[in-house]
């Protein structure tokens, strides 16, 4: 009987010695696999002439969840058109799930963005930079979503600021790249709420954007290349921006738009939107006192708004419909001129800013077997 108990307690040992040998084995190739599938993204990323680079990585989590690090990690257009460098970026997965990871980016990011026509350099804290990447089994991005809360940024070159409480982006790729013009190449959905802009991009209707939300499908191939390049390239294939749902609040204006956008020869958007407005009295007062139009005219404009003007079936203030477009430069409601709109990229033989400087990259050693 006694005989029978060791036997039976050396058999249980060895079942959970090889179970453990096992799943090391099986975390240690999960690992490996998403340290392939990163290091493949990087890797394809560099062929098209982008930057990335990082001062260290690392693997590491065992037994539970594969967690690896990029230290100072840095993200470059090949062409100067933006820029980015962050404090970590973490990127972490279960090991039977390796193509898909949770991030996180902490610390300080300092940015290179096109603002108005211009290249300016920016810096930005926030509480939380997290999202969820996935991946196919070629590495090919499938989707993201990341979210960000309580942004605070700071452009010292334009003496000016950007606030954001929350914002959330969801990109997807179909799994093939888009061939012709009608093809979609990607799909985003964005919500931002609480978003204070510069002064010089607040406009007559102010620097608070309560609530701006955006789905769109971009059509047409985009490739790889330097952000210019890449417009350019869309544009003259014929690519364009659909947006199926677009809905801002800021100021007195709200808006509920559907159109498409495509880019003309400046790189300016040229747009055309069927849009719903609720708020015209509170707008044309923003608007005369911006003196974009005289006061006279406003009030003869807001007796035949409001006479064209509907309220929704589930009730609500009144709505006007009335295009939004944007052409040459210029940006329309109905009749109105709202504003100018820069081009995305400034002119080509503006001064642009520089990059961060490259740092050095280690590559990432084997990880130890497990014994």
């Amino acid at each position: 009987m006694m005989f029978s108990a060791r036997r039976l307690s050396l058999a249980v040992c060895a079942a959970v010695v090889m179970t453990a040998g096992a799943y090391a084995g099986y975390w240690y190739w999960g690992a490996g696999k998403m340290d392939d599938t990163v290091s493949a993204w990087i890797a394809d990323w560099r062929r098209a002439g982008y930057r990335i680079d990082y001062a260290e990585k690392s693997v590491g989590g065992f037994p539970w969840t594969v967690r690896i690090r990029l230290v100072r990690p840095a993200f470059a257009d090949p062409a100067g058109a933006w820029s980015w460098t962050g404090g970590n970026l973490d990127l972490s997965a279960e090991p039977w799930s390796p193509t898909k990871y949770k991030l996180s980016a902490a610390g300080t990011h300092d940015a290179v963005v096109p603002v108005a026509g211009r290249l300016v350099p920016m810096q930005a804290t926030a509480d939380r930079v997290e999202g969820v990447a996935e991946f196919d089994l070629d590495g090919r991005l499938r989707q993201a979503d990341i979210t960000l809360e309580n942004l605070d940024g700071v452009a010292p070159a334009l003496n000016a600021d950007l606030k954001i409480d929350r914002a959330t982006v969801t990109l997807t790729q179909p799994a093939s790249p888009a061939r012709v013009h009608e093809d979609e190449e990607a799909a985003l959905d964005l919500l931002v709420q609480g978003l204070r802009l510069p002064a010089a991009l607040s406009g007559p209707l102010g620097r608070y954007v309560a609530h701006t939300s955006l789905r769109a499908r971009l059509l047409g191939p985009f490739p790889r290349t330097d952000m210019r390049g890449a417009l350019e390239s869309w544009r003259d294939s014929g690519g364009t921006l659909d947006v199926p749902w677009l809905s801002i609040q800021w100021g007195p204006t709200k808006l509920r738009a559907e159109g498409t956008l495509a880019l003309d020869e400046e790189l300016r958007p040229s747009a055309a939107f069927d849009t719903k407005v609720a708020g015209l009295g509170d707008t044309l007062d923003a608007l005369v006192t911006a003196k974009l139009i005289r006061p006279d005219a406003a009030r003869l404009a807001g007796v035949g708004l409001m006479l064209l003007a509907r309220t929704p079936p589930g009730g609500g203030e009144p709505e006007l419909a009335i295009p939004l477009s944007a052409t040459d430069g210029e940006v329309y409601l109905g009749p109105i001129k709202m504003g100018r709109i820069p081009p995305v990229l400034p002119p080509e033989q503006a001064g642009s800013v520089a990059p961060p400087a490259p740092v050095t990259a280690r590559t990432l050693a084997a990880p130890a077997q497990a014994d």
